[in-house]
């Protein structure tokens, strides 16, 4: 059964996102769009450079929300210790009401803190991940988006591109 059209250029750019994704090499991924140079083609190859901008901002946009959670974190620490200072109660015998409340909100206080240094530690973990991840797929979002613009540029039948990561060979 024959390929239509669409259903190569479908499998085109899904083995140009996983190829890109795997480092292949610039010359192999310029291959995989060189049969495809109509104006529908350079549409298609324009939303995938699209798609790739989407996903380096969505992950840009997670970044700086985890980042975000994890500078509130310190503020609300420091509440609680100012709180927990101006609320200790000295001079009463222990049996006093107003010394008994004063300490469980103190013990309430710093079981309080101590959740706090923990999220504030998980968040920590999370956000070293995240930062890791986030570096690693912008890094491949970059690579592709270089590429995307070199096989934009084969598309629309600019001169050879050199490619100097590929030890100066010229690609045509």
């Amino acid at each position: 059964m024959e390929e239509t059209r669409e259903s190569r250029m479908n499998s085109v750019v899904e083995m140009a996102i996983s190829s890109t994704l795997e480092s292949c090499s610039n010359e192999n991924f310029l291959a995989c769009f060189a049969e495809f140079q109509s104006e529908e083609d350079k549409k298609a190859l324009l939303n995938l450079r699209e798609l790739f901008l989407q996903l380096l901002a969505s992950s840009i946009k997670h970044d700086v929300s985890l980042i975000s959670e994890e500078l509130k974190i310190p503020q609300k620490l420091a509440e609680l210790d100012r709180s927990t200072r101006s609320s200790v109660v000295v001079g009463l015998p222990a049996e006093d009401p107003k010394l008994v409340m004063a300490n469980l909100r103190c013990a309430l206080k710093r079981q309080a803190r101590d959740k706090l240094l923990e999220m504030k530690a998980a968040n920590d973990a999370r956000l070293a991940a995240s930062r890791g991840r986030y570096n690693m797929a912008k890094q491949k979002v970059e690579e592709a988006l270089e590429l995307l613009g070199r096989a934009e540029k084969h598309i629309n039948g600019s001169d050879a591109i050199v490619d100097h990561r590929v030890h100066g060979r010229v690609m045509t």
